[in-house]
């Protein structure tokens, strides 16, 4: 995206407003390596467990790639050419705040709690009313939270009440004929 954009959109990137950013293609997106060195070190040395290490199966990792993943990946884009025609669409977008965001307020406005504190920490004021919108959508869905904690809470003490009863109830019958059977 080099020359379509400033440095300043990764940073509005992480905030709370949606941008017009293309999303590139996830052909060749895979994880090279798996590493277990947490793993291998709290649980190797148990005598129960073995240690995970992928040294020994370096060879037969490679040549599945190259046969399973790369040629996919490569035939993919030599028929379908999915990174060219992103790049295509680079030029297209606006990489400014979407059209639909304008009157939405973020689904999760809790996730970017983080965000919100530290701003209001150092005493800024808002970046835009899409935030102040976002601040208030946190506070109200902070609040119902704990009411829905509260409620919660209530029921299950209602509910352990009920149990309660019951296992008394069979306790006390169960009693009664011991002292039955017994006599």
């Amino acid at each position: 995206m080099r020359g379509l954009t400033t440095e300043e959109l990764i940073m509005r990137a992480f905030g709370v407003e949606k941008l017009d950013i293309p999303k590139a293609p996830g052909l060749g997106l895979m994880l090279e390596e798996a590493r277990f060195e947490r793993y291998n070190k709290r649980f190797s040395g148990d005598g129960i467990h073995e240690g995970l290490i992928w040294s020994e199966y370096a060879d037969f990792l490679d040549k599945f790639k190259n046969e399973h993943i790369y040629s996919v990946i490569v035939n993919k884009e030599k028929t379908e050419h999915p990174m060219i025609s992103w790049l295509q669409t680079l030029p297209i977008h606006t990489y400014d705040i979407r059209d639909d965001f304008k009157n939405e307020l973020p689904l999760e406005p809790t996730d970017d709690r983080i965000l919100l504190s530290k701003i209001q920490s150092e005493n800024e004021p808002p970046p835009n009313p899409y935030f102040q919108a976002f601040s208030k959508a946190c506070i109200n869905n902070d609040q119902d939270k704990n009411e829905e904690e509260i409620s919660q809470l209530e029921e299950e003490q209602n509910g352990n009440k009920e149990e309660n009863e019951i296992f008394n109830e069979a306790d006390t019958s169960l009693s009664e004929t011991n002292d039955r059977c017994s006599s």
